[in-house]
């Protein structure tokens, strides 16, 4: 449902671009028919059209989804993550993962979304180990190193709870120094973990 005042939709804000015609259509039939009446609301009213426009195209600036060069690396900059000659494409998906990670209260469900978020079509193996430990498996880890991904990965993770994570051949982190021990929750009666995500 729409808002008569702020053009939300159901919360969510857009770009109005039709600021005139729908104050004319406000209008009485009385005043439409004049053209001075027409002639002055338009002028006033398209002030605030250019008001909205230059609102929106700040805010499309600093965008993640729609920011470039200077704008993406202030961006960057805010949620510390830094270019290192990264391209446009590829920073933005890197400040996108650097936002879960900021954001990350450790849950599993939130380290899965980090590692698709460093690559959409990896496949992510997950199980916990007793008594404070996490194993995850990588399939690819996009644009990243796998050292880059376990350092985003353990820094969302709970803290004292450790990490292993394994992907393309290699292995970071340890659990007491071994990948074995007990495991915590099962998947249809087995306890080898689960598995998400993935692409063919």
């Amino acid at each position: 449902m729409a808002d008569e005042l702020t053009g939300a939709v159901d919360g969510v804000h857009s770009h109005n671009e039709e600021h005139v015609a729908e104050a004319i259509s406000h209008l009485i039939q009385f005043f439409r028919e004049g053209p001075r009446n027409l002639a002055l609301l338009t002028a006033l009213v398209e002030q605030v059209q250019e008001v909205e426009d230059a609102n929106w195209a700040h805010h499309n600036a600093f965008d993640v989804d729609t920011a470039v060069g200077e704008q993406l690396d202030f961006l960057g900059k805010r949620v510390g993550e830094r270019r290192s000659d990264r391209t446009d494409d590829v920073y933005r998906t890197a400040i996108r993962v650097r936002i879960l990670v900021n954001l990350s209260n450790g849950r599993v469900e939130e380290l899965i979304a980090i590692a698709i978020g460093l690559s959409p079509t990896a496949d992510v193996f997950v199980r916990e180990l007793y008594p404070a430990a996490l194993e995850m498996s990588l399939s690819t880890y996009g644009t990243t190193t796998l050292q880059r991904a376990y350092l985003l990965l353990r820094r969302a993770k709970p803290a004292g709870v450790r990490l292993l994570l394994t992907g393309g051949g290699a292995t970071i982190g340890s659990v007491d120094g071994s990948t074995v021990g007990g495991t915590i929750g099962s998947v249809d009666g087995s306890t080898v973990g689960f598995t998400v995500g993935g692409g063919t």
